[in-house]
C-alpha cells in the first residue's frame, strides 16, 4: 500500500509499499516513477541496489524475484522534488500572504511523477496515505484520517516509521525546524492510480455534514471571503446532484466522504479524485457573477459529481475510453440541470450545450477530423485527445443516443451497467451491451452496433434540409435529404430528432420522434396532409449533431420575424444554420447580416460602476458592423473618450474549457429608437443593478435575440450569451 511521502521544502522523500499478486513471471514487468532517485529496493524481503532497476522513468521488477501465484511484497524509497506545472505533486505559494499550498493531480498519466506505482487505469488497489506535514497545514485525501499524531524530535512517533526505509532525520529536521503532525489515513476503496489525490496546505474549510455523504470545501485563506457567499450554493447544487444521480445510476454515493477543493494553477476545471475533487480558482467569483456564470459554476461541479459513478466506481480500462469518460460525464451534467426540480433555476442548460458544440463542428469539418473513438497506444497518446471532437461531439453524440433510444431505456441500461460492473474496470461495449439489453426487454429492433460503427467509429458531420412539395395548400411529399460534409467519411447516419413546423404567425407545431434514415431521402409521412407551412426547422431541441439546412421558404421566413419563434434555444439554432449557410458558400454574407440587422437595430452597452472611482466609467452608444464578422463600439461618455472598442473575443477562447470568468462589466439591452441612450440615470441603475439585463421598451424575443445575435455576430458561440467583451474586463481561461 503506498504511503505518501513527506515533505521536505521544495523536495521531499517517501516510501512506497505495493503488494500485489504476480499470475506470471516476466522481465517485463516494473513500476512507473518519473522521480528525481530510488535510494532503497526490495522485494519479497530481499534487498535490490536501486541503480540495477531504475532508469528511463522505470523500476523493473527482475523475473528472479517475483513469486508467481502469490503475493509479493515490492518496498521502494525515494526521493522527489515538486512540480510547478499542474502535474504530479504541484507546489505553490500564495503571493498575498506567503503561505505554501500543495495538490496532486494524476490524470491521465501523473501519479507516477509522485510516488513509483503501476500508473495505469486497469490496475485498481487498495491506497493508504501516511503524511507528514507542518501542524498548521490541513491534509486531505480519499478518505478520512484514522489517526493524527504530534511529531516529537524524541517521541514514540518515530516507531511508526522503523519498518519503512524513510530516514528518520528527514522528519527530526522537519520536527525542529516546523512543529509537524503524522496524518494516518484510513485505507480507500479500490481505485485506479489516477484517483488518488493529496491536498495539504493551510486551507480553510466550511463544513456542510446536513446529509450523506458529509461534504466539505476548502480554500485558500486568502479567497476564503469570496467562497463564504457561494458555500452554500455551492453544497445546494452537490446535494441535488448526488439525489439526481443515485436515481439516475441507481447506486448510492460509494464512497465515505465527498470533499471539493479550489487549488491554484489548476490547469483544468475540476478533477474528480475519489472523495476529493479538485477544481480552478477560477470558479471562485471574485466580483458579481452572471447567471450565466452560475450555469458553468453548476456545470463543472455536476460534472465532477457524475464521475464519481462514471469513472471512479466504474474505470475504463485503457485511455482510448477517456473519450466516453468525459463525454459521458458532461451530458450527464447538463441533463441533470434540464430534469432535476432542485436544480431547476439551470434548467436552460441545453443552451449552453448548444453553444459547447460550437468547437465540435468546427473541428469536424477540418482535413484533420477523426473519429471519436480511436486507438490510444500510448499514455502520451491520451493527452492527445483532447480536443472539440472527443469532447464536445462526444457529448453531443451521446445526447443524440440518449433520444435515440429513449429515455426509459437509457436509465435501465446505465443503472445496469453501474450494478454490473461496479469496483471494476470496462471498456465502451459493455455499456452499449447494457443499452442493447434494455432496447431488447422492450422488443425493440434498434442495432447499437450499428449505431457505434456510425457514429463512434466514423468522422465528420451530416447536412440534414428539408425538402416538401404542397399542393392545394396541404403537404403532399416531405422528406429529409442527407448528405456528408467535405471532410470525413462519406457516411449518412440514423438521427431521431423534432421537427417545427411554423404557421404564418409562426406559431409552432412539433413533430417528435422523427427517424431518419442513414440514406440520401428519409420520407416523413407525419407531415403528410398537414397545412403548408411558413417555415419549417429540423432538430428542434438539439437531439442530434449535425448542420441544419434551412429551405427557401423558412430561410425568408426566418429573416424577417425570428424573434416571433418560440424559444431561445431554437432561434440560437436557426441562428447557426444561417451561419453555416453563409460559411458553406450557399448564401451570401450580407444575408446573415441582413437577418441581423432585422432582428436587432441598436445596442447600448454600460460598463460596470468602478468601485475605485465610485462613478460609471464609459458608457457605449453606438453599434456599428465593420468587416466581416466583427462587432465594434465607439465609445463617449463620462470617461469614455472617443476611441473605438473592438468587441471580438479572444480567438482561443473555449466555452467547455472556461470557468467562472471574472466580469467586470456590462449590461446589454436593445433599444431600438435610442431613448435609453439619452437617459444616463437609466444608464447607472442598469449598472449599479449587478449586470442585470434589463428589458426597457422591449419584448422579452427582443432581448434574447440582441444577446443571441451578439453571440452569433462575434463569429463565436462557445460561451455565454450576455458577457463583457474582453476589451473592456480582464478575464482568466481554463488552459
Amino acid at each position: 500500500m503506498p504511503r505518501h511521502p513527506l515533505h521536505i521544502a521544495v523536495s521531499y522523500s517517501g516510501y512506497v509499499k505495493i503488494d500485489a499478486e504476480i499470475l506470471k513471471s516476466s522481465e517485463h514487468l516494473f513500476l512507473d516513477f518519473q522521480g528525481k532517485t530510488v535510494t532503497a529496493v526490495h522485494m519479497n524481503g530481499k534487498e535490490i541496489d536501486p541503480s540495477s532497476v531504475f532508469g528511463h522513468q522505470r523500476v523493473k521488477i527482475p523475473a528472479a524475484h517475483q513469486l508467481v501465484g502469490k503475493v509479493n511484497s515490492i518496498e521502494i524509497s525515494f526521493l522527489n522534488e515538486y512540480t510547478k506545472n499542474g502535474q504530479g505533486p504541484h507546489m505553490f505559494e500564495d503571493p498575498q500572504d506567503k503561505e505554501h499550498y500543495l495538490y496532486t493531480q494524476f490524470e491521465s498519466f501523473f501519479a507516477h511523477k509522485m510516488f513509483p506505482c503501476f500508473d495505469q487505469p486497469s490496475i485498481k488497489a487498495v491506497l493508504r496515505f501516511i503524511v507528514v506535514a507542518p501542524t498548521k497545514w490541513v491534509v486531505v485525501a480519499n478518505e478520512y484520517e484514522e489517526e493524527i499524531v504530534e511529531v516529537d524530535a524524541k517521541g514514540d512517533v518515530f516507531k511508526l516509521l522503523d519498518k519503512t526505509e524513510i530516514k528518520k532525520e528527514h522528519v527530526q529536521k522537519m520536527a525542529r525546524e516546523v512543529k509537524s503532525k503524522l496524518h494516518i489515513f484510513k485505507n480507500t476503496a479500490k481505485i485506479s492510480c489516477y484517483l488518488y489525490a493529496c491536498i495539504a496546505g493551510p486551507y480553510d474549510v466550511i463544513e456542510d455534514k446536513s446529509g450523506v455523504p458529509p461534504m466539505r470545501i476548502f480554500v485558500r485563506k486568502t479567497l476564503r471571503k469570496y467562497v463564504d457567499k457561494d458555500a452554500a450554493e455551492f453544497f445546494y447544487i452537490t446535494r441535488n446532484g448526488v439525489a439526481f444521480y443515485e436515481k439516475m445510476f441507481g447506486r448510492k454515493f460509494a464512497f465515505s466522504k465527498y470533499d471539493q477543493i479550489y487549488v491554484p494553477e489548476f490547469n483544468w476545471g475540476g478533477m474528480e479524485n475519489v472523495g476529493a475533487v479538485t477544481y480552478t480558482e477560477n470558479l471562485v467569483f471574485k466580483d458579481a457573477a452572471t447567471h450565466q456564470n452560475y450555469i458553468r459554476f453548476a456545470n463543472v461541479i455536476l460534472h465532477e459529481l457524475a464521475h464519481q459513478w462514471f469513472g471512479d466506481l466504474v474505470t475504463m480500462k485503457w485511455w482510448d475510453n477517456l473519450w466516453l469518460n468525459e463525454s459521458f460525464a458532461t451530458f450527464i451534467s447538463y441533463l441533470c440541470m434540464v430534469k432535476h426540480p432542485g436544480v431547476a433555476k439551470y434548467n436552460s442548460a441545453w443552451m449552453n450545450f448548444f453553444l459547447l458544440k460550437d468547437r465540435a463542428y468546427k473541428d469536424d469539418q477540418l482535413p484533420t477530423t477523426h473519429p471519436i473513438a480511436g486507438t490510444i497506444e500510448n499514455t502520451e497518446d491520451a493527452e492527445n485527445i483532447f480536443d472539440g471532437i472527443t469532447y464536445q461531439k462526444g457529448s453531443s453524440v451521446l445526447k443524440q443516443l440518449y433520444y435515440f433510444i429513449g429515455d426509459e431505456a437509457f436509465g435501465e441500461g446505465l443503472r445496469d451497467y453501474i450494478q454490473k460492473y461496479q469496483w471494476s474496470n470496462t471498456q465502451l461495449e459493455d455499456l452499449i451491451a447494457c443499452f442493447q439489453e434494455a432496447l431488447k426487454k422492450r422488443k425493440s429492433d434498434i442495432n447499437l452496433a450499428h449505431w457505434v460503427d456510425m457514429w463512434l467509429k466514423k468522422s465528420g458531420t451530416n447536412e440534414l434540409t428539408p425538402e416538401y412539395k404542397v399542393k392545394d395548400g396541404k403537404i403532399t411529399e416531405f422528406n429529409i435529404h442527407q448528405t456528408s460534409s467535405t471532410y470525413g467519411d462519406k457516411i449518412n447516419r440514423v438521427h431521431r430528432l423534432i421537427i417545427g413546423v411554423y404557421d404564418a404567425k409562426l406559431k409552432e407545431t412539433l413533430y417528435e420522434n422523427v427517424l431518419v434514415q442513414d440514406k440520401e431521402k428519409t420520407p416523413v409521412p407525419q407531415l403528410v396532409g398537414t397545412p403548408e407551412p411558413t417555415a419549417v426547422f429540423l432538430n428542434v431541441n438539439d437531439f442530434t449533431y449535425a448542420k441544419i439546412r434551412l429551405d427557401e421558404k423558412s430561410f425568408a421566413a426566418f429573416s424577417h420575424n425570428l424573434r416571433q419563434v418560440p424559444g431561445a434555444l431554437t432561434r440560437l439554432m436557426i441562428y447557426r444554420s444561417v451561419w453555416d449557410m453563409v460559411r458553406d458558400g450557399l448564401e451570401p454574407a450580407s444575408k446573415y447580416l441582413e437577418l441581423m440587422h432585422s432582428q436587432v437595430h441598436i445596442f447600448v452597452l454600460y460598463s460596470a460602476l468602478d468601485a475605485r472611482r465610485g462613478g460609471l466609467r464609459h458608457s457605449y452608444k453606438h453599434v456599428h458592423l465593420r468587416g466581416h464578422g466583427n462587432l465594434v463600439i465607439s465609445a463617449s461618455g463620462a470617461q469614455g473618450g472617443g476611441g473605438e472598442q473592438d468587441l471580438r473575443p479572444d480567438p482561443q477562447d473555449d466555452g467547455d474549457r472556461e470557468a467562472g470568468e471574472q466580469q467586470e462589466g456590462a449590461a446589454r439591452v436593445s433599444d431600438p429608437d435610442g431613448t435609453l441612450a439619452q437617459e444616463p440615470r437609466n444608464a447607472a441603475r442598469v449598472a449599479a443593478e449587478g449586470h442585470s439585463h434589463r428589458r426597457l421598451r422591449s419584448s422579452e424575443s427582443t432581448c434574447a435575440d440582441a444577446n443571441l445575435g451578439y453571440r452569433e455576430i462575434v463569429m463565436r458561440s462557445s460561451a455565454c450569451c450576455t458577457r463583457t467583451p474582453r476589451s473592456l474586463s480582464r478575464r482568466r481561461r481554463r488552459s
